[in-house]
């Protein structure tokens, strides 16, 4: 019978073609799903930032808006003068306006009574905020950050910019010392010429004007905080109810605007991502607008043709 037994044949196995094919194939599967996956983390991450530039954005601008809220001014009483020669034509008294006084931003800070000054770059408004606990000085010898004298306090908003010189350059030399401590030598010497971002003042009125009369920034400086580091780009407008101005205070108009606009922007410093914007210029890409009306602004009137 061993005549009738089948010869067995040998396993056959893949051939270096067959492996190569299928390999080429395993990889181009692979990439397609790290693709895919990169893909997915991308757009993660793009809407996890656009949503904290947005929370960012939308407490920074609430913020300002309600300091705008509690500005507090009085109106400059009109003075009249009467006429040297009153007759029956002319038996009403004159009204005589003063003329407009120049505010500029270095001078806006150190006159005491300018409720409000604005340009394109910075705020300054004064704003009624009783203290919760009435801890009021006796004299403003005994003021100081936890007693304060009244309640009105100074609020100024600005960028912390090493290139404009003043508090501001002041305000980012401090906070570029404070960063080099836990960055590299290449990155504090980049942030040291950089903007560090958007800076606020609030503190007692009285405190402030002593600080300017005296010119000690560093005392300003310490005062001021930086609400933002992530914010490069800062720019104000002022409406009067018809006309849009790039700079105004209570010295110069005698009144407050009837609404300010806000611009701020977030820049992404790897990409360099800028666009124009019509009357804004080159901005960054983020950029988040508000415009706050003056509740205790005095409406615009339009003169009658006589």
């Amino acid at each position: 019978m061993n005549h009738l037994k089948t010869k067995r044949s040998a396993p056959s196995g893949f051939t270096l073609l067959e492996i190569m094919i299928s390999m080429a194939l395993t990889t181009v599967l692979l990439g397609s799903i790290y693709g895919a996956l990169d893909l997915y983390w991308r757009s993660q991450d793009t809407g996890r930032e656009e949503m904290q530039r947005s929370q960012l954005a939308r407490a920074i601008l609430k913020q300002i808006a309600q300091d705008l809220r509690s500005v507090v001014f009085v109106p400059p009483e009109e003075e009249e003068a009467e006429s040297a020669d009153e007759d029956a034509e002319d038996a009403d008294a004159e009204t005589t306006e003063s003329e407009p006084v120049d505010v500029d931003e270095t001078t806006a800070m150190a006159v005491n009574d300018l409720a409000f000054y604005g340009d394109t770059q910075t705020l300054i408004i004064q704003v009624s905020r009783p203290a919760r606990d009435m801890n009021y000085a006796a004299s403003i010898a005994e003021a100081g950050a936890g007693n304060r004298v009244s309640d009105l306090q100074k609020v100024s908003y600005f960028l912390a910019d090493p290139q404009s010189g003043g508090l501001q350059a002041e305000v980012a030399s401090r906070y570029a010392a404070e960063a080099a401590a836990t960055l590299s030598y290449t990155e504090s010497r980049v942030a040291a010429g950089s903007i560090q971002g958007l800076a606020r003042l609030e503190q007692d009125k009285f405190l402030v004007d002593m600080a300017d009369d005296s010119g000690d920034l560093s005392s300003l400086a310490e005062m001021t905080q930086l609400m933002a580091a992530e914010v490069s780009y800062l720019q104000f407008a002022y409406l009067d109810g018809q006309d849009v101005y790039e700079t105004w205070d209570t010295e110069t108009y005698g009144r407050l605007p009837a609404a300010v606009e806000i611009v701020i922007g977030f820049r992404e410093e790897s990409k360099g991502s800028l666009e124009t914007l019509a009357g804004y210029g080159a901005v960054p890409v983020h950029t988040y607008r508000l415009v706050v009306a003056l509740p205790t602004a005095q409406p615009y009137v339009v003169e009658e043709e006589i």
